[in-house]
């Protein structure tokens, strides 16, 4: 059973060792699948993030709103707390990989952070990682016409923040503000990795 804990709940105040996003307790274990990155390389979730508190976001390229604004809340929280950078991976996987190739992905995610990892492959692919990634929160992903060929994707609407302990650790909605990401970083980081 999965059980979230939301920050607000208690009605008490928080203190910095405490997560400001949403607590996920006894959360899922980090996904390990390959993709295709911005580079059009091979990346292994597990091994290129092993070591690293990491934020996972599945969205697209088009979206036009709910995608950018969590790349560029993510990207100012680590802007605004440089010692929080090198401890921390941040990883796209694009929903829309019909429109959402390698080139597309790195020009798109160099827009908000250039040390950002895009990662695109087959709707399959995809598919199966969203489910590895978002345990008892995976929903389908579909695609709606709006206009002509132009259409929209559905996808989450927040981050999953993994800690070191390559646990999924905390949900980050729409909204989240800054400090907010980079409390829920330094709690993990400060947990550090289980001995």
């Amino acid at each position: 059973m999965l059980v979230i804990v939301w920050p607000f709940a208690s009605g008490g105040a928080q203190t910095p060792t405490e997560f400001r996003g949403d607590e996920i307790i006894d959360g899922w274990g980090k996904p390990d699948f390959t993709l295709t990155d911005e580079n059009g390389a091979p990346y292994d979730l597990q091994a290129e993030t092993e070591g690293f508190v990491t934020a996972l976001y599945f969205g697209y390229t088009y979206c036009p709103d709910i995608c950018p604004t969590h790349m560029a809340d993510v990207a100012f929280a680590l802007e605004d707390n440089p010692g929080l950078r090198d401890n921390v991976k941040v990883v796209f996987v694009t929903v829309d990989p019909e429109r959402d190739d390698s080139a597309r992905l790195k020009l798109w995610l160099d827009l908000f952070d250039e040390d950002f990892t895009g990662l695109t492959g087959t709707t399959a692919e995809i598919d199966s990682a969203s489910k590895d990634a978002l345990g008892d929160l995976w929903r389908p992903i579909e695609t709606f016409v709006t206009h002509g060929d132009d259409y929209t994707v559905s996808h989450p609407a927040f981050v999953v923040g993994y800690g070191l302990d390559n646990r999924a650790r905390v949900i980050w909605q729409l909204g989240t503000p800054t400090d907010v990401y980079a409390n829920d970083i330094q709690v993990m980081l400060d947990e550090g990795s289980p001995s």
